[in-house]
């Protein structure tokens, strides 16, 4: 090319020498008809056929070079992308799980999940076996339904009896979700029934674990609760039970189906599936459901019955879709920060490059050509950042999925698919598009003559950099206010839900659960020997202080409401009318001593509380607010249950215990001494101790043994463990926004430092001069904190709306906890000004210092 170029001028030149022309005027003129030689150049290189490729290789080999000679920018800039695009693509992977992939079963979209909800005396949502038996028989938009209920058991027999959990399940669940047994067969029809229903279907780990992986188990007895049952399949390594619980271990649903249909018998199912029809809505099966509940026969107690459905997505992961869109847009907020920090820098060191950018113009460079120059440093750096959060993402799986509580909807782990892969790559575009365009047509935006001039001065842009430098930093001040409003929120919420007005004393408890089902429990004596013998031994352990039984279900901070009715003595109650409720707890006499429950009027129960002594009972303060007000129930009499059951004398009162959930608060309850009542299929054993747990499990195993070889102990935890775990969603979400914030506010105030040291590197001549002409320190410092409030207001003032909107995203999601608490709003706005203001004051007290002779003269 420089040959042909040669050529031409030579030509042109020689045809002006003829024209009369002196040899140095007709190589002027030929050059000056020519036009730009580089230009010419670059023309014709754009028009070969590869000139793109040699570019990108061109551009991308003086971007390695570039990023190569200031590696403390590419290693800052570079992790500040990879943990934005990590942390946003590893919170994606929960949405992914829990609202796109599809469930473990055929044609998944089709399967509805439904239940009824009985108002009378509390509000429950359990189905009527008989209505459901008639919505299967009658409904015109399912082509199955099948239900199940969950079920503590004992597995006997083997070397160690284990509990399970089970469930108790219509024969039709498998064939409506597509699962078929990897052995053996499926329930027959006729073992739904009552009667028939002593068949099993083992889970894959349960078979293998306990059984060795044995291919001849079909066929073979176990003993579940001291009854035989007989294994006809084992289910597949990898079904999900549509619950949200796994089970380890199926049976039939044993139902008397005629006995129910003509309302001798009534029992209740917990849940519900059904598959639609091809073509059927679920608003057309709701509407059909609605039709053929009106036509049942209602029940004695005459509740009002209402139907509930939704899609079983929705029933298994309808409060993590909410909390996983929450962190995403979390995620993506820090993400957004990220790349405002890397625009900033960008924008800042390719300004310092702006007499390099003008040289480049003047040589023949287009403005297109030198922004495809810059996009392809920042597509370099957006690439490295990209590969880095990848694998961010990929590590961070694991402690992420051990701190959420979804594993419990049957996902074993999070997935990372091309799903996933896309959306991290798509993620690492989008980032390298937002953090470099911006800056690159402003950095080519350049002013030759200005560009060139000798001097710091003159080399970096304007105002309207400093503009826009000021725009970003308000923009991550507002991002980084939204997400400490919402973390504060959250965390606020967190502690009342876990911490607050629990009723009792949690330090130092440990819980231990027994399911006494079996025949040989089945007698009030039998069962109150082994609870005595069992407290007395537990007792003597070593550093055990204290040991007290009770309900498994009745322990804090349980789940289900208070459902069951009693009466008071000498108030009438209408037939059919609401009666009153509270929840029966049945306890040994050391349970108020050992969980720290007040006494606050009468007395406790006592061990002179037997068989043979009048029935007593001890009741909470709910009780007393609602149902003896301005009355002393002290005296009064209560029955639980039916007629049949004894009148009890209120002894004493004692203060309440959230044993509904800690998110609901303390219900009427009426506790009752273990002597004195029915006996319990699932005791919960309380022991306070100083030791782990796991120390605690080890001697309660060989002391139940030696009481009964054939009784498991279930769960051994820490009541501590039992409350996180119950709170475990909003700890998850509250964790994960607090960590978001956290690292906003870090990087938020990098990018304000950064910025107000670029300000205050553009401005060194005039504070030179204003300290030379004797302006004082504190003068000098001030100027510049005005210019960080006038960056940090705006911000403050966008960001305070935003955690406005916020606040009402999260309002399903706190606790006792206002949306616009006036103290969050207050603190988190006034400490992020603090913050800012620090990050303003470094640079202005690094200028207040710096020499004014020295700069002019450097200058």
């Amino acid at each position: 090319m420089d040959d042909e170029v040669r050529f031409h001028l030579e030509m042109q030149a020689e045809d002006n020498r003829r024209a009369g022309m002196s040899p140095a005027e007709a190589r002027y003129a030929a050059m000056r008809s020519f036009g730009g030689v580089e230009p010419m150049k670059e023309m014709f290189r754009q028009r070969r056929t590869f000139a793109l490729v040699e570019t990108v290789i061109h551009d991308t080999a003086h971007g390695a070079r570039s990023l190569g000679r200031r590696p403390g920018f590419t290693i800052a800039a570079g992790l500040s992308l990879a943990l934005g695009i990590g942390i946003t693509t590893a919170i994606f992977t929960i949405l992914d799980a829990v609202a796109l992939r599809p469930l473990p079963y055929s044609d998944p979209d089709q399967l509805i999940w439904m239940t009824q909800i009985l108002k009378k005396n509390s509000t429950d949502e359990v189905t009527l076996t008989a209505h459901f038996l008639e919505w299967r028989r009658q409904n015109q938009t399912f082509t199955d339904l099948a239900g199940y209920n969950y079920q503590t058991r004992n597995l006997t027999g083997l070397d160690e009896p284990m509990q399970l959990r089970t469930a108790k399940a219509s024969a039709s669940l498998l064939p409506l979700l597509g699962v078929k047994p990897v052995l053996g067969r499926n329930f027959l029809k006729q073992e739904d029934y009552k009667g028939h229903d002593q068949v099993a279907l083992l889970g894959s780990a349960l078979w293998q674990q306990q059984f060795g992986g044995n291919p001849k188990i079909i066929g073979q007895p176990i003993t579940l609760d001291g009854s035989p049952f007989t294994i006809v399949g084992v289910l597949p390594p990898d079904f999900v039970f549509p619950g949200p619980d796994q089970v380890q271990l199926i049976t039939p649903l044993g139902k008397d189906e005629a006995a129910e249909l003509q309302y001798k018998v009534g029992s209740i199912i917990f849940n519900v599936i059904g598959r639609l029809k091809p073509g059927a809505t679920l608003g057309q099966a709701r509407a059909d459901l609605v039709v053929v509940q009106s036509h049942l026969p209602m029940p004695a107690f005459r509740p009002t019955i209402t139907m509930k459905m939704m899609t079983l997505r929705e029933h298994l992961f309808g409060n993590v879709k909410t909390a996983g869109i929450v962190l995403v847009a979390a995620a993506g907020f820090l993400l957004l920060i990220a790349c405002a920090n890397v625009g900033n820098l960008l924008l800042a060191r390719w300004m310092q490059r702006d007499r390099e950018l003008a040289i480049r113009s003047a040589l023949g460079g287009s403005r297109i050509r030198l922004i495809g120059q810059l996009l392809t440093e920042s597509a370099l750096l957006g690439v490295l950042a990209c590969a880095a959060g990848i694998t961010l993402a990929f590590w961070a799986r694991g402690p992420l999925f051990a701190l959420s509580p979804y594993q419990l909807s049957g996902l074993r782990t999070l997935p990372f698919d091309a799903r996933v892969l896309g959306f991290a790559v798509a993620l690492g575009m989008f980032t390298t598009l937002l953090f470099g365009l911006l800056p690159a047509f402003r950095a080519t935006k350049a002013h030759l003559a200005e560009a060139i001039k000798v001097g710091e001065a003159a080399v970096v842009g304007g105002r309207g950099s400093q503009s826009i430098l000021s725009t970003i930093a308000a923009a991550e001040i507002a991002i980084t206010l939204v997400l400490s409003t919402g973390a504060g929120l959250m965390l606020q919420s967190f502690w009342k839900l876990r911490y607050m007005n629990l009723g009792f004393q949690p330090d130092r408890l440990v819980i231990a659960t027994l399911n006494l089902a079996g025949p040989s429990y089945r007698d009030n004596a039998r069962q109150s020997g082994f609870i005595e013998e069992l407290l007395e031994r537990t007792q003597s352990l070593p550093g055990v202080e204290l040991a007290a039984v009770t309900n498994a279900s009745q322990i804090p901070p349980g789940e289900f409401h208070a459902t069951n009715t009693f009466a008071i003595e000498g108030r009438d109650q209408p037939l059919g009318g609401p009666r009153p409720i509270a929840r029966y707890p049945v306890v040994s006499p050391s349970y108020f001593a050992i969980m720290g429950i007040p006494l606050l009027q009468g007395r406790l129960l006592g061990d002179s509380d037997g068989r043979n002594t009048p029935p007593v009972a001890i009741v909470n303060r709910a009780l007393v607010r609602r149902y003896f007000d301005r009355e002393n129930p002290i005296g009064k009499r209560v029955r639980t249950g039916g007629d049949d059951q004894p009148w009890r004398t209120v002894a004493g009162v004692v203060g309440d215990v959230k044993t509904s959930g800690l998110a609901s608060a303390a219900e009427p309850t009426m506790y009752l001494s273990y002597r004195q009542a029915s006996a319990q299929a699932e005791i919960g054993l309380v022991v306070r101790s100083p030791l782990d747990a796991g120390i605690i499990a080890a001697e309660l195993r060989k002391t139940v043994a030696s009481l009964d070889a054939n009784q498991p102990v279930a769960s051994v935890q820490a009541m501590a463990d039992r409350l996180s775990e119950s709170v475990s969603g909003p700890r998850f979400t509250t964790v994960l926004l607090f960590a978001f914030a956290a690292l906003a506010v870090v990087l938020g105030l990098i990018g304000v430092y950064g910025v107000m040291g670029c300000r205050i590197r553009w401005q060194l001549r005039e504070l030179a001069v204003r300290q030379a002409l004797g302006a004082p320190r504190r003068d000098v410092i001030w100027h510049v904190l005005r210019q960080g409030f006038a960056i940090i207001l705006p911000g403050l003032v966008v960001g305070v709306f935003g955690a406005i909107g916020l606040s009402r995203l999260l309002s399903s999601m706190l606790y006792e906890v206002s949306v616009h608490d006036p103290l969050t709003f207050a603190i988190v706005p006034t400490g992020l000004v603090g913050v800012a203001l620090f990050a303003c004051w470094i640079p202005a007290m690094r200028a207040a210092r710096s020499d004014p002779l020295q700069l002019l003269r450097h200058d």
